[in-house]
């Protein structure tokens, strides 16, 4: 799926999920029914894209549930059942 992005952009968003491992809070919140989710802007040549991810703090992770983009984003993602 990554190969899909552009070559540019792919490297952005590397970048970009590259520096969550440093800081996982970089990331702005989401709200309303999203708000257990974080959202990383990427700007592409043509098209902003967004990393949407979720802190698993008990596990230390970042878990990572979308990355496309921004247009798509809240058709493509769901919140997690409570």
């Amino acid at each position: 799926r990554y190969k899909k992005f552009p070559k540019d952009s792919r490297q952005k968003i590397l970048k970009a999920i590259q520096s969550l491992a440093y800081d996982p809070t970089v990331g702005y919140r989401l709200e309303g029914s999203f708000k257990m989710f974080r959202a990383l802007k990427v700007k592409g040549n043509r098209v902003q894209y967004r990393i949407i991810y979720r802190l698993v703090e008990e596990q230390r992770q970042v878990r990572i549930h979308y990355i496309g983009p921004r247009e798509n984003v809240y058709k493509k993602i769901k919140p997690p059942k409570s």
